[in-house]
């Protein structure tokens, strides 16, 4: 890990600005949590300073996709509630609510950011862009609502994820993420 993960005091707020952002359920129980005690494996695929879809990609070993289920545009921010499963296989493998900041892409990557057919973190990889991944605060979150059918899950669960900001290599964000993974296998 090429910097030191923190808890941003920020994360209640930021939650809660990205719920209100796009419309959808509220998530049922949100509780700001130390990262060491993140269980594994949501610990490795969590707990770090890179973007969640090539992590996620390496991980699961798939190309991942994106399925998004509600945004809301203005000329300068894409907000959206989204999945992102395996291509392959079309498993869930992170619910995630995102603002981004439009004004900072190409016209390229945000076109394609608007056809909403990839993550962020893979169109800025794919472009060259350089940019930063700084996890500020991880999270326990019960699932509910749309959240237990997305990952196929029939009673509410505790799951695991993070508030993290990608930000230009002038420190702009270019965009706010909540990343929330489903149930894992125990750990490594």
């Amino acid at each position: 890990m090429s910097q030191a993960i923190r808890t941003c005091s920020k994360v209640a707020s930021l939650v809660g600005e990205l719920c209100r952002a796009v419309p959808g359920d509220p998530l049922a129980a949100v509780e700001v949590v130390d990262p060491a005690s993140v269980p594994q494996p949501y610990r490795r695929l969590l707990v770090h300073d890179s973007d969640m879809t090539s992590t996620l990609e390496d991980y699961y070993g798939e190309p991942i996709m994106l399925k998004v289920l509600n945004r809301v545009a203005t000329p300068r921010w894409l907000a959206r509630r989204s999945v992102l499963e395996l291509a392959e296989s079309g498993t869930p493998v992170e619910y995630g609510l995102i603002r981004i900041d439009l004004a900072l892409l190409d016209e390229p990557i945000r076109r394609q950011v608007l056809d909403g057919e990839l993550p962020l973190g893979g169109l800025l990889n794919t472009h060259g862009v350089v940019y930063r991944s700084c996890p500020g605060g991880f999270l326990r979150v019960e699932a509910s609502g749309t959240m237990l059918r997305e990952f196929h899950l029939d009673r509410p669960a505790w799951l695991y994820g993070r508030c993290n900001c990608l930000s230009d290599p002038l420190g702009k964000p270019i965009a706010e993420v909540i990343e929330i993974l489903p149930p894992q296998g125990n750990g490594e």
